[in-house]
């Protein structure tokens, strides 16, 4: 064997320690590289993963955004490892697309910030150049401290894009069908029907890229509507809750979410109701009756000779039917529909069937005209301006043949059209100016005869049937339809009030504007002390009252209302009793009645006419209180455009419904009140009296139901001020006591507003009534005067109603002062002493608007606890909360003066007029009347 040498042992030690170490780096070095395979790179957060505010989800269609989004993205990480995330936006500055901003600062720039993994991460973009083509596009990846995952968009992936738009779009312009509207606050607009009817407007915006729209009504939430297309206009109906100038505020808004500026429209709407009136010329009394406006027969006009349909209006050259006053406000839009027989008659010229006149002569005629020897349909009117312009049918009038007339007067467009037989016959433009109008006639309407010049002409020979008259003009659709009768329309359906005030012992009532007479049965009789005058008495037994027609499209828009007082039902009668409702052949097409099962009201309406249909129902959320013995006001609304049934129970909202779903019904028969229908059979009879039914074809708002609570208001006094008996001036009404004059008051003929008399004072005297005040001050009352104040420079009392110490109103004029300003003002006390709750509602003014006079109403609302003062006619009011009723005065009506401290004060200088009084509150048309002052209404014509 060989032995090495000592030294080769060591060189072979270090030899072994150097393999050692080597070894040992290279087995560390393997345990490195397995760590480093096990560490798995973030994963790629896919596109739902990715949103961006404003702008939403991730997609590849650029989102529109009108300001730099905040950017939020998911990562998580396979190891799950704490994780940070860059973010870059691309865009393309002329040299291609690529990614030129990163939320770290640059692209080698790893995150410091870290988040367990599955967390969100957000950055905010800032404002960056604007790309020199196309979009901004975004994407994302995370890093685990050693690796970085792939980008979101790589691959396949979704990318992320926004369009950054900061231009607001133009301002939306508003369009109407139904009603004429404007931005311009100062533009003159017409007035349309009405309160509870739906406008039509349509929004549209210049721009091209406006998507959505933003429309507000005074004191509701904003409504967002889209439109179909970028730049399509968007049309939406809307509903004024009351009458008077109506406002829409409107935005437009782009995909990006600029609003444009806001613009408000406006719009005027009338009251509601507005009726007018059916002659249908059936009875053979002396009396054509028209509901409110009847027409008193005179010379050969005869009632009771085959009409159209029933009977007619006979008319043999010599006589005529006419109302008592105007029927239409012919300077605004009407319709007039007849049915007409000639039977010929000698002579040429003119033959009127119908015509309204004033003193100026005639408004309009319908009749006939002989051209060349042969008769045509004519419509003839005369314009403001002293024009009259004539229509005539191409074909001639033929003898002996019913025919239907109608002319149309669209007073916004000022175009007068004819038609005969449900086809035009002719139109033409009045034009549109102050002085192109139909002239203003005051006077009566006329059946058969027209008054001239000359006094009473242009007679008619043969006869006159089913008379309509509209305040609006018909429809295309509505004139041009087979002329055949059906729904008495007005409005978009019938419109009658039954206010079954007629005198015991008639089997038939008559209601006024498009009614049909109600024929009662049974023992139903008109002998019932009502709300306010008669009332339908009915024995739960067999009595009800039946129209002999349908007076309500149940498919489209309409409300009931009705005063009734139930009758105290004997021990376990749980009976229904049935208010009105609209018969079928089976069943009731709807129903308001009270349920006996139930003890509650009820507005209900069948889906089928048949016994097996469904009811959908409106009713009280609980057992109905008060319902026996009282008069409880009920309105029913079926609101077909919103889908809902709605029941108001003495003013309140007491139930509603979806009936969105209800099937039209086929046909629909007779209006009955007191009974409903089951099995064809006439049942669940009221027992109990009812009064003012009306009917409407359109929504009544809500603030209506509560109006309509308010009990019928009554005028209990007047006083004119023409004219004096000794020291007294005579009033009218059941309270118009005649006023006593005191120290310097007089009465001056030619002194008023309309060249009539006015009382005149001179600070030192005033008219008295004396005890016994014409109205409760406790509850709901109106009053109105017009005044024409001489000194504005100090207080001054207009009218007021007393008490022994202080007055419950007082209407004055107050001078500046402290810094106020001139102003009406209305006051009302709760005590006759000092210490009192007072509340005092002030219009500013600076004196009268018609050669110093101003008309004042005032209507104090109980139920609202609200006190109101409204000065020539205005739509607004100035309004004043009345926490504590006034308290009730018994020391008459003072003109002139007011009751302070026990003192007589405020002693007024100048002139009154025309001082009302009435017990509950007008209506604005009402209102309206009394400040107009061309014309005054009669004591029982508000």
């Amino acid at each position: 064997m060989t032995i090495r040498p000592a030294r080769s042992w060591a060189a072979g030690a270090a030899a072994l320690g150097t393999l050692v170490s080597s070894l040992s780096l290279a087995q560390l070095a393997t345990a490195d590289g397995a760590a480093a395979a096990r560490n798995l790179p973030p994963r790629q957060s896919a596109a739902d993963a990715l949103t961006m505010t404003p702008g939403g989800a991730c997609s590849a269609t650029p989102a529109d955004v009108n300001r730099p989004p905040r950017l939020t993205a998911t990562a998580t990480d396979p190891n799950g490892d704490a994780l940070g995330v860059q973010f870059a936006v691309s865009w393309n500055d002329g040299t291609g697309a690529a990614r030129r901003w990163y939320s770290t600062g640059a692209e080698a720039t790893v995150p410091t910030a870290f988040r367990p993994s599955g967390s969100s991460f957000s950055t905010d973009v800032p404002e960056l150049p604007a790309p020199a083509a196309g979009s901004y596009g975004w994407t994302v990846r995370a890093w685990d401290g050693r690796a970085w995952g792939p980008w979101s968009a790589r691959g396949a992936a979704t990318p992320c894009r926004y369009r950054l738009d900061t231009t607001a779009p133009q301002a939306p312009q508003v369009s109407s069908a139904t009603h004429v509207v404007s931005a311009d606050p100062a533009a003159s607009l017409p007035w349309a029907d009405g309160v509870g009817r739906y406008a039509s407007l349509t929004l549209h915006s210049p721009a091209s890229d406006a998507v959505r729209y933003e429309y507000t009504l005074p004191g509701a939430a904003p409504v967002r509507v889209s439109a179909t297309a970028p730049g399509a206009p968007v049309t939406v109906r809307v509903r004024a809750e009351r009458s008077g100038p109506q406002s829409v505020e409107v935005q437009a808004f782009d995909a990006a979410g600029n609003g444009s500026p806001r613009v408000t429209y406006r719009f005027h709407v009338l009251d509601g109701e507005g009726p007018r009136a059916l002659w249908s010329l059936d009875g053979p009394e002396a009396t054509a009756e028209g509901g409110s406006f009847p027409a008193v027969l005179e010379g050969g006009a005869a009632l009771g000779g085959p009409g159209h349909r029933g009977g007619a209006l006979s008319l043999d050259g010599t006589g005529r039917a006419s109302t008592a006053r105007a029927v239409l406000d012919t300077t605004r839009s009407f319709s007039v529909s007849a049915w007409l027989r000639s039977d010929g008659g000698a002579g040429a010229g003119a033959r009127t069937a119908v015509s309204q006149s004033g003193h100026q002569g005639q408004a309009f005629a319908l009749g006939t005209e002989e051209q060349g020897g042969v008769r045509h349909w004519t419509l003839r009117a005369t314009t403001a301006d002293g024009r009259t312009v004539r229509l005539s049918s191409p074909a001639a009038a033929e003898d002996g043949r019913w025919t239907r007339v109608a002319g149309v007067y669209d007073r916004p467009s000022g175009v007068l059209r004819l038609y005969v037989d449900g086809a035009q016959a002719g139109s033409v433009l009045l034009g549109t100016g102050p002085a192109d109008e139909v002239r203003a006639a005051n006077g009566a309407l006329d059946l058969g005869q027209a008054r001239t010049a000359g006094g009473w002409g242009e007679p008619w020979t043969g006869a006159v049937d089913e008379v309509r008259l509209w305040d609006r003009p018909l429809t295309t659709a509505e004139a041009t339809g087979p002329a055949t009768d059906g729904l008495p329309a007005g409005g978009l359906g019938a419109k009658a009030v039954w206010e079954l005030d007629e005198p015991a012992g008639r089997s038939e009532v008559t209601g006024t504007a498009q009614a049909s007479a109600l024929t009662l049965h049974g023992g139903a009789a008109l002998t019932a002390t009502g709300i306010a005058g008669q009332a339908l008495a009915l024995d739960g037994v067999d009595d009800l009252a039946r129209t002999d027609r349908q007076q309500l499209d149940g498919e489209r828009d309409f409300s009931v209302s009705a005063w009734v007082r139930l009758s105290r039902p004997t021990a376990g009668d749980t009976a229904d009793r049935t208010v009105l409702a609209q018969t079928g052949g089976t069943t009731s097409q709807f129903a308001l009645y009270w349920s006996g099962a139930d003890q509650r009201w009820v507005f209900g309406r069948r889906t089928l006419d048949a016994a097996t249909a469904t009811e959908l129902r409106a009713a009280q959320g609980a057992p109905g209180t008060g319902a026996v013995g009282e008069w409880t006001q009920l309105t029913a609304v079926s609101d077909r455009t919103a889908g809902r049934l709605r029941l108001y129970v003495n003013g309140e909202p007491a139930g509603e419904a979806d009936q969105s779903a209800a099937p039209a019904w086929a046909t629909a028969g007779a209006l009955q009140l007191g009974a409903g229908l089951r099995a064809g059979t006439a049942t669940d009879f009221l027992a109990g009296d009812l009064d003012a039914v009306r009917l409407w074809d359109r929504v009544v708002t809500s603030t209506e139901a509560r109006e309509l609570a308010v009990r019928k208001p009554q005028v209990t006094g007047r006083w004119r001020l023409d004219g004096t008996t000794g020291t007294t001036t005579p009033g009218e009404g059941p309270a118009g006591t005649a006023l006593t004059l005191t120290g310097g008051a007089a009465v001056e003929p030619g002194a008023g507003l309309r060249m009539d008399g006015a009382l005149l004072l001179d600070g030192t005297g005033a008219a008295s009534s004396g005890p016994g005040t014409p109205i409760r001050t406790d509850r709901s009352f109106t009053v109105s005067a017009w005044a024409q104040p001489a000194d504005l420079s100090r207080d001054a009392t207009v009218l007021s109603l007393p008490g022994t110490t202080g007055s419950a109103l007082t209407l004055r004029w107050r001078a500046a002062a402290d810094g106020h300003p001139s102003r009406w003002e209305a006051e009302v006390r709760s005590t006759d002493t000092a210490g009192g709750q007072v509340s005092t509602a002030a219009l500013a003014s600076s004196g009268g608007a018609w050669d110093g006079w101003s008309n004042l109403t005032v209507a104090y609302d109980a139920a609202a606890g609200q006190l109101h003062l409204y000065v020539d006619g205005s739509a607004e009011a100035a309004t004043a909360a009345v926490p504590a009723a006034p308290f009730r005065a018994e020391g008459g009506l003072e003109v002139g003066r007011t009751l302070t401290d026990g003192a007589h004060a405020e002693w007024f200088t100048g002139a009154i007029d025309d001082v009302w009084a009435v017990q509950g509150l007008l209506t604005e048309q009402q209102r309206i009347r009394l400040a107009d002052f061309n014309s005054a209404p009669g004591t029982g014509e508000l």
